[in-house]
């Protein structure tokens, strides 16, 4: 079998036209690549990633931030929580303490037929008993009161007491407070007969 010179040219031509086309496709793809590259490119440039990269660092930092505060916040918010049960905590001491206080001021009033209490300045006086007992502020000092108690001179400090009777009586006449250099409270418990 032997192929004429037209032939051979033929099937040359129709290799070489085919070969071609492929090319052109190809390279039209590759162009059409190139320009889309070449567009970001230009978008790229246009759109100023300098300024862009600093906005972006800008927005970074004010996220991080509002991140610190968020934490501080939280922080803040549980210790106020720790606060919040401090408080109902003293509360509920608070209400104890008074119950046993109510408690005891009631035990009082069972021990005690009577319960008399006034304050005293420097050199003020009262009668105690029908005038039975005279009680006096000599004076006032930083942490005791001067008194004289019928006709005797005492020291007596806060929380501390003298002994006296009431028509046989036992009673206790008490220095509650004072105010130094001011003013003193007193009280006076009398058994039950």
């Amino acid at each position: 079998m032997q192929f004429s010179i037209s032939q051979v040219a033929a099937t040359i031509l129709a290799v070489a036209t085919t070969t071609s086309a492929a090319t052109w496709y190809i390279r039209g793809d590759q162009i059409e690549v190139l320009k889309e590259q070449v567009s970001s490119y230009k978008i790229a440039r246009d759109m100023n990633l300098e300024s862009l990269s600093k906005n972006a660092a800008l927005a970074i930092d004010g996220l991080n931030s509002k991140l610190e505060s968020l934490d501080e916040r939280n922080s803040l918010i549980e210790k106020v929580s720790e606060q919040e049960k401090s408080i109902s905590d003293l509360k509920s001491k608070n209400e104890l303490y008074l119950a046993k206080l109510n408690k005891l001021e009631t035990q009082i009033g069972t021990l005690f037929s009577s319960h008399n209490e006034f304050s005293l300045k420097d050199e003020e006086h009262v009668k105690l008993f029908e005038a039975e007992y005279s009680l006096a502020i000599n004076r006032v000092q930083s942490d005791d009161v001067i008194i004289i108690l019928n006709n005797e001179t005492m020291f007596l400090k806060p929380g501390k007491y003298i002994e006296i009777a009431n028509k046989g009586i036992p009673c206790k006449l008490f220095l509650e407070s004072m105010r130094k250099w001011s003013s003193a409270n007193f009280s006076v418990l009398c058994e039950k007969t």
